[in-house]
Formats: structure tokens, C-alpha cells, sequence
């Protein structure tokens, strides 16, 4: 006959210790361990998710930015290129007329002032009068506005007006650069005359980052300048 009580007995033993043993789990160094791993990459990620964030959201600003001084920028060079005297010069075609007779001749020029801020000009048929001036003012809290002044007698870079540009956009700089403004204010100044080179420059409201952009076109009007 086999004797395994005793033999028996320790090999059921061994197994329930081992069994314990292997479903004890973590104990609590690796338990701070895999914490602070996980703590690392967690703020990696989050770090990550962050920093693209804060880029998608510039660069939106930064898009809305550049649309909304494209859109001024084409008001006002849309206007100012329908700049002319107020009686056409064009009805002359086949009249004959001579310099000293009954010519239709242009009475309005375009000009900007010396600080190259702020310009005046007119055109027939204009809304809210012929006479206009554009020009950009600074409010006591520093945010800059173009504003047009319209009516039916001459306008001047000190008359109110209406604002044009967005609410959303703060402008930081307006200069029309023509062939005689002084070079020291327009260095790159154009050499043909009836060519207005705009700059506007601004910046949205509120904008923590302070995301500035400048837009630059040009025009051409058929008035003396």
C-alpha cells in the first residue's frame, strides 16, 4: 500500500500558498509607480491637446483677422476709385468745347494730408452727399476706427463721420501713400500720378495674443492728385 497523507497533505499546502500568492496583486511601490506614469503621460497628453488647441484657435483669429482688413481694404479702394471731378469729363466727347468755353471740367481732387492718415475726394451720385473724407480716429480707450464723412459740401480730415470697419477690428494704422506725399511718411511712395497705395493695419478686439496684420493694395483715379 502507498502512504500519501503526509506527502498529500504538503503538496495541497504548497499549491494553495502559491496560488496566494500569485493573486495578491500590486503591492504599493508598484501600485506609486504606475500612478506616476500614468501621471507623466496624462499631462503629455494633455499638454498635446492644449498647445494644438491654442494653435487652431490663432489661427482662426488670425484668418478672421486677415478677411475682415480685406474687406475694408476693398471698401475703401472701391470708393476712391470712382474719385472724379463731379461733372463728367466725358460729356466733352464731341462737344468741341475749348479750355476757356463751356467745358464740363473736373471741381474735385483727390488729397491726402501730410501725415498720409487721412484722404478727401468726391464722385457724382455719391450716397449721403458728394464730398467725402476718410481718416482714422483713436477712441479715449485707444481702439482705432476709419470713419467716412459724407455730405454735400467739401469734407475735411476734422469732419464726423460714420464708422466703416467691423466692430470686431481694431485699427492700428491707416496710410495712403500717392506720388506727392513727403517721403519721409510713405519711403516706397508711388512714382505715377492717381495712384493711392493703401495700408491698413489692425488687430482683433480683445485678442490676448495681440495678432497684428497690415493689408496693402492699390488704386487708381482718374482726378488729379
Amino acid at each position: 500500500m502507498y502512504s500519501i497523507g503526509p506527502a498529500r497533505d504538503g503538496g495541497v499546502s504548497g499549491m494553495l500558498r502559491t496560488t496566494r500568492q500569485r493573486h495578491q496583486g500590486f503591492n504599493l511601490v508598484e501600485l506609486m509607480i504606475g500612478l506616476a506614469v500614468g501621471l507623466v503621460v496624462t499631462g503629455a497628453v494633455s499638454a498635446y491637446v492644449a498647445t494644438t488647441l491654442s494653435n487652431n484657435n490663432a489661427t482662426v483669429r488670425s484668418t478672421r483677422l486677415a478677411q475682415e482688413l480685406r474687406t475694408l481694404a476693398e471698401v475703401v479702394a472701391r470708393d476712391l476709385r470712382r474719385a472724379r471731378s463731379l461733372q463728367d469729363p466725358f460729356v466733352n466727347i464731341g462737344s468741341n468745347c475749348t479750355n476757356n468755353a463751356s467745358c464740363a471740367i473736373a471741381s474735385s481732387t483727390v488729397a491726402t494730408n501730410n501725415s498720409a492718415d487721412c484722404v478727401t475726394y468726391a464722385y457724382e451720385g455719391a450716397p449721403g452727399g458728394n464730398f467725402r473724407a476718410l481718416r482714422r480716429v483713436e477712441s479715449d480707450d485707444g481702439v482705432g476706427s476709419l470713419i467716412l464723412a459724407r455730405g454735400n459740401s467739401a469734407r475735411t480730415c476734422d469732419s464726423s463721420g460714420t464708422t466703416i470697419n467691423s466692430d470686431l477690428v481694431d485699427i492700428t494704422s491707416f496710410v495712403l501713400c500717392t506720388s506727392t506725399t513727403p517721403i519721409a511718411v510713405c519711403p516706397n511712395r508711388p512714382t505715377q500720378p492717381g495712384q493711392i497705395d493703401i495700408s491698413i493695419g489692425g488687430m482683433l478686439r480683445g485678442d490676448q495674443n495681440a495678432i497684428t496684420q497690415v493689408f496693402r493694395t492699390s488704386v487708381y483715379v482718374r482726378s488729379t492728385l
